[in-house]
């Protein structure tokens, strides 16, 4: 008996993921947007104590940038709290302020394994996930079922302010996968943090990433063995609001060069470790182009001396001759991709 019950869930749960999954298929064929909302209960953990806080959010994302011509379409799925619903015309997500996942097992924004799912994803059918959490939900010790998000697609980027957000890029498959699973369960993400919204996007723009990993604060180290249970809830939930302080910092650091594509030193304080630095996507390109451009200027600027006549000061130990002159017709003095380092934070 039980054999037969366990085949017939087996099948209903086969049967919901293809519904989704068709839906989603149609959905993107008519350039929109699938978002699993999931309206968070009247109680809201705000630290260091718990307030009651009636808190309705929108069912679109405050951070696409196409939000105010966001329109609802169909409800796809009801379940107590979470509803999956379209959107048209699909929504579009600027990631320039946005900060790179570091690669492998890493503490930012939240604990990730670093599961790699590049060779199993689907090619034809992959696509842009934005997930957003209130990390105010954030608790001490509870016990609640751990939704890996690295399971249903490979983190890309994360952004931290009014919530913390993560870029997933999955397939239509495992999208379906996480909307089901999602709907049915109470799954939070680490220590109780509730996820608010789970959508399908399109993607502008490129994220900075932190060249000097190192120099990254380790808000998950241990808590002392000697602290009794309150120490440690104290402690614990100090932490949390140290590691979210720092999130939004290097956001908004960001953000005030994200125009400009400059890179940026941020120090947390009371971090205790050297300066983060944070620079653009591309920072080697820009770095190679401005070193062959500097030195294109000097073979320049020896030529031009050669020209005058003044040979002799034009050769030396500092400024050789260069092996191959270029023709000074392609010549070109432009400080192309050069960076300024602006004020440390």
């Amino acid at each position: 008996m039980l054999t037969v019950y366990y085949i017939a869930a087996t099948w209903l749960q086969s049967w919901r993921i293809n519904s989704i999954l068709q839906k989603i298929k149609l959905v993107n064929q008519k350039s929109g947007t699938i978002v699993v909302h999931h309206e968070l209960p009247p109680l809201v953990f705000k630290s260091p104590v718990m307030k009651q806080k009636l808190e309705v959010t929108s069912v679109l994302s405050e951070q696409c940038i196409n939000k105010k011509n966001g329109n609802i379409g169909d409800l796809l799925w009801y379940s107590s709290n979470k509803r999956i619903a379209t959107i048209y015309p699909k929504q579009i997500l600027d990631i320039s302020g946005w900060i790179s996942i570091i690669p492998g097992r890493t503490h930012l924004p939240i604990q990730l394994m670093g599961h790699k799912l590049a060779d199993v994803l689907e090619d034809n059918n992959k696509l842009f996930l934005l997930v957003e959490a209130n990390y105010n939900t954030c608790q001490y010790r509870i016990n609640s079922p751990l939704l890996e998000v690295e399971k249903f697609g490979i983190p890309l980027a994360w952004h931290a302010a009014e919530y913390v957000s993560l870029l997933l890029e999955s397939d239509e498959l495992r999208f379906a996968s996480l909307c089901v699973t999602f709907s049915q369960n109470n799954f939070t993400l680490e220590n109780g943090i509730q996820i608010v919204r789970i959508q399908s996007v399109d993607v502008i723009g490129t994220p900075y990433k932190i060249l000097n990993v190192g120099t990254v604060p380790e808000t998950y180290a241990p808590l002392g063995p000697c602290l009794n249970r309150h120490q440690r809830k104290e402690n614990f939930m100090s932490r949390w609001r140290a590691h979210i302080s720092m999130l939004c910092t290097f956001c908004e650091a960001v953000s005030q060069v994200k125009e400009t594509q400059q890179e940026i030193s941020v120090r947390h304080p009371g971090s205790g470790v050297g300066a983060v630095k944070l620079v653009p996507r591309n920072y080697e390109t820009q770095q190679t182009a401005a070193g062959s451009n500097n030195s294109l200027q000097n073979s320049s600027s020896i030529i031009e001396e050669i020209l005058d006549g003044d040979y002799n000061s034009a050769i030396t130990e500092e400024s050789p001759i260069p092996s191959s002159i270029p023709s000074l017709s392609r010549m070109s003095t432009t400080d192309v991709g050069s960076t300024t380092p602006v004020s440390t934070r």
